[in-house]
């Protein structure tokens, strides 16, 4: 018994006619793709390319098309701009069974295929679908609010879009893990994960975003958004796009993660010590003096409120620190730390403090009136550990409230082309522009370079 193939056919809205064909085993459609001039026809509006099949079929990835004719019932349209191949369309819809426009599987069932999901139902449709196609990669476009109540996870080939206010929203022990990339625009600053905690979405497999902005999730703090994507990337690299805020929650960057804070204002009321504390391999990194600045913290309760960034081989131990083990490659740079309003001086903590970091920068900064030490490296040690090929330069040192720049315990420090004003501003503090100090018997304080700083009193 022959089968009936399915009719198609091509309405485009300015008249031009293109050739179709169909195959023996499946319904495949073969448009031309020529450029048309703009100078043929009138462009008050965009050109349509509509497909319209008058009997129903199913395409090659399994989807089924309803046959029917219409001016506004078609299977697929595309959109096109003067002067751009109809091969390329600016945009493609899909019309769904019930009238309403949506995307489906190509009729030529290519090597992607879109659909939408409005439901956690209809997501776990695309991924089971996905899952039992071999060589399809799936883009699901969210168009709705998915509650999220177990654990879900995304399939490394599948990409997932945001349209309209799409989200995914958790509800009691609702967590995400995605395979792959997982998400079509990492870096977007629009919020489409509400109410998940640190550790609550990860990323597992070996391809994943090289780049996430913290703007992806709906905490109240900046803190909490850089530490919601931190965790969400452990053991890989990874470049977290910080969006400013306020710093209230202890935040922790860990190993292989850059921090790039973006130009704004970061406010603090951080009791921690210290407000932030970096693993190895970190970079941290602002927009430029006087494009990104990092206020100290204002609670003036904490010894330690006034440390902004350390190292993780730095641990506070009552008054004083000690030194657990060291750390390689930490970067510091490009950032305004501004001293809060109303404080006292602190003779404990650092605004910026690498301790006993092998390969450590700290180098284009704005110190302005922060209370504690500025930039330091080495700290004591029972482990004969110390700071190794260290560097202070191109910084601005301003009004700082005790001593500036220096070390505790380094063997390979260079403190150069900084500028150095007016310190010692606050009442009843002194300070050194620059101090070394090696206090105990197994610090060290060798090949030590100062140069060409300049030294305004």
């Amino acid at each position: 018994m022959s089968k009936t193939k399915p009719t198609i056919y091509l309405i485009l809205s300015f008249l031009f006619l293109f050739g179709a064909s169909i195959s023996s085993n499946a319904a495949t459609i073969t448009v031309s793709s020529p450029t048309i001039p703009n100078t043929r026809f009138n462009w008050g509006t965009n050109p349509h390319l509509r497909i319209v099949a008058n009997d129903s079929f199913v395409t090659s990835t399994g989807a089924q098309v309803l046959g029917r004719l219409g001016a506004n019932a078609f299977y697929k349209e595309v959109n096109c701009k003067p002067n751009i191949s109809l091969g390329t369309p600016d945009e493609t819809k899909f019309l769904r069974d019930d009238g309403t426009f949506a995307t489906l599987p190509d009729i030529t069932g290519g090597s992607t295929v879109e659909t939408v999901a409005a439901s956690l139902a209809e997501l776990n449709t695309a991924i089971t679908t996905a899952n039992s196609t071999k060589g399809i990669n799936y883009s699901v476009k969210l168009n709705g609010n998915i509650t999220v109540t177990s654990a879900l996870s995304i399939p490394a080939d599948i990409l997932i879009s945001f349209v309209n206010n799409s989200k995914f929203t958790k509800a009691g022990a609702g967590t995400i893990a995605f395979a792959g990339k997982g998400l079509e625009n990492p870096t977007a600053e629009k919020v489409v994960f509400y109410g998940f905690s640190p550790g609550n979405i990860t990323w597992t497999g070996s391809e994943h975003p090289t780049r996430i902005n913290n703007g992806l999730f709906d905490n109240a703090t900046a803190s909490a958004r850089i530490n919601m994507a931190d965790r969400a990337f452990i053991g890989k690299k990874v470049e977290i796009l910080a969006t400013p805020g306020l710093i209230s929650e202890f935040v922790e960057v860990n190993d292989g993660h850059s921090l790039t804070l973006g130009a704004g204002v970061f406010t603090n009321t951080s009791v921690f010590q210290p407000n932030i504390e970096v693993h190895s391999n970190v970079v941290i990194k602002g927009q430029g003096i006087g494009v990104t600045t990092v206020w100290e913290s204002s609670d003036n309760t904490s010894v330690g409120s006034a440390a902004i960034i350390y190292a993780s081989n730095i641990a506070q131990r009552g008054s004083g620190v000690a030194a657990l083990e060291y750390n390689d490659n930490i970067t510091v740079s490009d950032i305004t730390f501004q001293g809060a309003l109303s404080r006292d001086e602190n003779q404990v903590a650092s605004t910026v403090f690498l301790g006993n970091t092998h390969n450590g920068r700290i180098e284009r900064n704005h110190f302005r009136r922060t209370h504690g030490f500025s930039a330091y490296f080495g700290v004591e040690t029972t482990t004969s550990q110390y700071a190794k090929n260290s560097f202070i330069l191109d910084n601005i040192f301003e009004d700082g409230g005790t001593q500036i720049a220096g070390s505790l315990n380094s063997d390979g420090l260079t403190i150069s082309r900084n500028q150095f004003i007016d310190s010692g501003y606050y009442t009843k503090q002194y300070s050194y522009f620059i101090d070394l100090e090696p206090n105990a018997a197994n610090c060290r304080m060798d090949n030590i370079i100062i140069s060409d700083n300049i030294m305004n009193t």
